[in-house]
């Protein structure tokens, strides 16, 4: 048997994968090293600028980036000793 078309069955998964992942992933790389704001609609190339600002000029990145770790850490641990109180209850036979 000799399946030549059998690349186009892949092509509507292909669509999909570009059109919801990778598609997104390509835009933000993009926006996020240029320079944009709401009255000049065109994209400014400006590098790792922003990154350089956002790294070292932006004290609220430091701020939020800390609550943000400690809210993650806090709901992965508590979420583990819910699951270990309550795992007994699954175990109960019948």
């Amino acid at each position: 048997m000799n399946f030549k078309h059998k690349f186009v069955f892949l092509l509507p998964g292909l669509i999909v994968l570009i059109g919801i992942l990778i598609f997104p992933i390509i835009f933000t790389v993009r926006l996020s090293l240029s320079g944009w704001n709401s009255y000049n609609p065109g994209l400014d190339f400006v590098g790792i600028k922003n990154y350089i600002r956002l790294f070292t000029d932006d004290p609220r990145f430091w701020e939020s980036f800390f609550r943000l770790s400690f809210l993650a850490i806090t709901t992965v641990f508590l979420q583990y000793i819910i699951g270990i109180f309550f795992s007994p209850c699954c175990l109960e036979r019948y």
